[in-house]
């Protein structure tokens, strides 16, 4: 099957750009696949980081409470997700 995690050139998986198209359901989909939420990309953002810039909270939620993310990882501005939100 194919992987989960793979990312285009971007460095963006399927799980940053269902968080950028406000795709609830898929990431729901590729949470319950086992995505990686850690995984960032060439701005040094997660899933968690786009989704809270955008403040969208249901997903912000949907991440934090069906996966495992590192709320302390920092993007290329050496912001966490939560700190990059307040932006």
């Amino acid at each position: 099957g194919a992987n989960v995690n793979n990312s285009n050139v971007e460095n963006r998986t399927a799980l940053h750009h269902a968080v950028l198209q406000n795709e609830e359901q898929t990431v729901k989909v590729l949470l319950d696949a086992g995505i990686c939420v850690n995984h960032a990309n060439n701005d040094g953002n997660t899933a968690l980081h786009e989704a809270a810039v955008m403040g969208w909270v249901d997903l912000v939620e949907m991440i934090l409470s069906n996966s495992n993310p590192d709320i302390f990882l920092l993007n290329n501005d050496n912001q966490t997700a939560m700190e990059y939100a307040r932006l």
